[in-house]
């Protein structure tokens, strides 16, 4: 049987790396954090647009 050496992949583009890194490059690093900065904007603004609805919904139901 082959032995696979111990390793882990970039979270980015799924090269193989070294098992103490999470990223192969400092390129593929700084487009991961990007993409998780947008994601977390993302996700705020849906948060306060559904408490908004909610909000504008009990509003509603009193007038």
């Amino acid at each position: 049987m082959v032995e696979i050496p111990d390793h882990r992949h970039c979270q980015m583009c799924g090269k193989i790396v070294p098992p103490d890194q999470t990223f192969c490059s400092k390129a593929c690093r700084e487009k991961f954090e990007n993409i998780m900065r947008k994601r977390k904007r993302l996700l705020l603004i849906l948060y306060l647009v559904l408490i908004a609805v909610f909000a504008l919904m009990i509003y509603a139901s009193y007038v």
